[in-house]
């Protein structure tokens, strides 16, 4: 009897062990949930607020030696506040589910480039910047995942608009490795 006794109770314990496994894979699951979208949130609010800096930029520029140039140099130095805040919980753990299909690189590379003059980059710039495309033609189509790629060759264009002297000049070129 009381082999039967110590059998039950070491499945019980077992039993126990495997419930609170799957309580905790919950857990983790709710948590990698919770990451995913305090990192996308982050990511697209650092792209909003770049868009806020470069824009209170070219105002300081613009607003040199008014009344209202300190305003602007604030809007510009509390977007970098923000920016490095979010930052920061860009950083949360996140797992990285792709949705991969095959694309054209180029195609890919023009519609970022749309994407980023039509809502980031100031019809003022383009005054000052110009954009070259140096281009391979006849790139194999290679498996991406369309919008996260997208969206890095949106924030590297974003990037060198913001990083370069005025006037400057923008090149994207592809070509194919060997």
């Amino acid at each position: 009897m009381l082999f039967i006794a110590v059998a039950i109770y070491h499945y019980l314990l077992k039993q126990k062990e495997a419930i609170e496994y799957l309580e905790q894979m919950e857990i983790m699951k709710r948590e990698a949930i919770i990451g995913t979208i305090v990192a996308e949130v982050a990511h697209k609010t650092k792209t909003c607020v770049r868009t806020i800096q470069y824009t209170a930029h070219s105002l300081k520029e613009k607003l040199k030696h008014t009344p209202e140039s300190p305003l602007a140099e604030e809007i510009f130095t509390e977007a970098g506040k923000l920016y490095q805040k979010m930052e920061g919980l860009g950083k949360y753990p996140k797992p990285l589910a792709l949705h991969k299909t095959k694309r054209q690189i180029n195609s890919l590379l023009k519609e970022a480039l749309e994407t980023a003059e039509q809502a980031f980059i100031p019809p003022d710039a383009k005054t000052t910047h110009a954009i070259e495309e140096d281009l391979a033609e006849d790139l194999p189509e290679i498996m991406v995942d369309k919008e996260r790629l997208k969206e890095v060759f949106v924030n590297i264009i974003l990037n060198g608009f913001q990083a370069m002297p005025e006037p400057g000049i923008l090149t994207l070129e592809t070509k194919e490795l060997s």
